[in-house]
């Protein structure tokens, strides 16, 4: 099962990403952990895209696309904007939570939620792909 969809790169869709990700989940029957997981995953990658590239740009688009299968949720985030990888933004591991900047802790959740994350640059494309095993599933 795949959805695919388009949202203006401004902060306020995520209202609206939170919204189509709950009603997907019901349909997928996916189970509540792993959907505060994915909502997290998906918000913190768009919010920090939406920052560095484009913010106030709602003519830009950002295509987020979910696959389920068997065991796993595959999300992949797609725009044109100029090349940038979030993932490579690493803060100061050893930092005290408290000390690093507004939004500095939301990559380390994302790895800590994910099991795989990569990042390519393609036909002028920024595409992360997102792996999240389903594992309230595999364990019943």
């Amino acid at each position: 099962m795949k959805e695919k969809f388009l949202y203006p790169s401004l902060v306020q869709s995520i209202s609206s990403i939170r919204s189509d990700l709950k009603t997907l989940a019901d349909t997928w029957k996916i189970p509540g952990p792993e959907l505060k997981q994915i909502t997290l995953i998906v918000e913190e990658l768009f919010s920090k895209l939406v920052q560095v590239k484009s913010e106030g740009d709602g003519d830009q688009l950002m295509e987020i696309s979910l696959t389920k299968t068997e065991t796993d949720i595959i999300i992949e985030m797609i725009d044109a904007a100029p090349p940038y990888n979030p993932l490579e933004f690493n803060p100061d591991q050893d930092l005290d939570p408290v000390l690093i900047d507004e939004g500095g802790m939301g990559l380390s959740l994302i790895k800590a939620f994910s099991d795989s994350l990569q990042y390519t640059r393609e036909k002028g494309r920024n595409i992360l792909l997102i792996q999240k095993i389903i594992r309230s599933q595999t364990e019943n």
